[in-house]
């Protein structure tokens, strides 16, 4: 069974990069779940867990069926926040839980990134949880310390054990760990985040000429479109029967429209709430057709919803031609069609 606790520097996760994610696991046997509210012991680990860092938990149970929960952030009285981002600290929190067993010894560790500052500073060693015997300022934050580390050893020691010298300890905690492999990380990371954003910005550049020059072309020409002015990344756009299409696959089902001296308009309005803009209407058959060279997470969500507009409010079909195969969207499905039953779904009525 595996606690996985993702750090991230903001509540929202999806609004995360994948540079922005700092993830760490700690494996319990399987065991666990023989304990008598096994369930709330786990959680409080996650709970002591927030309280022992600065940055935005996620925890991650699939036993337990929770995915991603957010752990809100209540720190311990007392501590200092040290706030920086996840991607500027090399080193973490650190608890060491070590056992004895037939083929040597063992141990896991629990790490705990960007966490408060601790009241003791970097160590050169691990402190045992007895370090502060006497209330001191301390005391919270070593009470919270043994608590987690109660929790997870009886998590942990649920597996039965051959001999009582070979259950699992904690060996004690370091309060400000320095990583060296987390340090690359961050390192690499940035490289990494750089280069990213030197490619959009020339990919941006290069798309901003593209325009310049089409609008040039335009102003030649004396006659500017009124509809699909821009342009699709990867697309080549073009002019076919006086209208400014984004892409060569659009003037391709043009095209066959025209053979088939079916009557269609291009990108004639957005439909339902999330403002869609279907590519073709032909109003003869009542139906959209939006065409697609490649799809987009959202196409899946807001095609159906448009689907869905279309049926209820209007009684009219939508469909997606791509280069290899078409579709029939539904509210709830998008089912697909071969290339050579396309145009004969598309233009025979449905049945009622």
């Amino acid at each position: 069974m595996k606690l996985t606790f993702t750090f991230t520097d903001m509540p929202d996760l999806k609004a995360v990069s994948k540079y922005d994610i700092w993830q760490t696991q700690f494996e319990i046997p399987d065991e666990a779940k023989h304990l008598i509210g096994y369930e709330e012991r786990i959680l409080a680990v996650a709970q002591r867990v927030g309280q022992l860092t600065c940055a935005s938990l996620h925890f991650t149970c699939k036993e337990l069926g929770i995915k991603n929960h957010f752990i809100p952030n209540v720190p311990c009285q007392g501590r200092e926040v040290y706030r920086a981002s996840v991607n500027t600290l090399d080193n973490y929190f650190m608890v060491k839980f070590s056992r004895f067993t037939e083929r040597g010894g063992q141990s896991r560790l629990l790490r705990i990134l960007n966490q408060r500052r601790p009241p003791m500073g970097r160590t050169p060693y691990l402190l045992p949880l007895d370090t502060l015997k006497h209330p001191t300022q301390h005391h919270e934050y070593v009470n919270q310390i043994k608590f987690l580390a109660e929790q997870l050893l009886m998590l942990l020691n649920a597996e039965p054990a051959k001999h009582r010298d070979f259950n699992w300890i904690c060996e004690g905690f370091d309060p400000r760990r320095y990583d060296g492999w987390q340090a690359n990380l961050v390192k690499n990371r940035y490289k990494k985040r750089r280069d990213e954003e030197r490619k959009q910005q020339r990919e941006e550049e290069k798309r901003q000429k593209q325009a310049a020059k089409l609008a040039a072309q335009q102003g030649e020409s004396g006659s500017l479109p009124q509809t699909g002015a821009g342009r699709r990344p990867g697309a080549i756009p073009g002019v076919f029967k006086g209208v400014q299409f984004r892409s060569q696959l659009e003037i391709r089902f043009a095209t066959e429209l025209e053979e088939r001296k079916i009557r269609w308009a291009y990108e004639a309005e957005r439909l339902g709430d999330g403002q869609y803009l279907v590519d073709f209407h032909l109003p003869d058959y009542k139906c959209w057709v939006e065409v697609k060279g490649k799809f987009e997470p959202r196409d899946h969500f807001l095609l159906k919803d448009t689907a869905a507009y279309l049926a209820r409010e209007r009684g009219e079909r939508l469909f997606v031609y791509t280069q290899g195969k078409g579709y029939v969207v539904q509210a709830d499905s998008m089912d697909e069609i071969k290339r050579g039953d396309f145009w004969n779904v598309l233009l025979t009525p449905p049945s009622t």
